[in-house]
């Protein structure tokens, strides 16, 4: 997994593998409602999987593909 930051967007880049997505999704669920709200306003919500390309479009939840 490879991660890319340029000032306000950020992508993660997800190799052919669809367990790095699960995990996300499961560490990201784990967290306190408050720290998950805090972690959202910090880095601009959290990430939606593109299934073409496999980058992740900020300001999108992760739920709703």
């Amino acid at each position: 997994m490879t991660a890319l930051a340029q000032g306000d967007q950020q992508m993660i880049i997800f190799e052919d593998d669809t367990r790095d997505q699960t995990v996300i999704i499961e560490v990201t669920n784990q967290f306190p409602r408050k720290m998950r709200f805090r972690w959202e306003t910090t880095f601009g919500f959290f990430f939606k999987v593109s299934p073409s390309t496999g980058i992740m479009e900020s300001r999108e939840t992760v739920g709703s593909y």
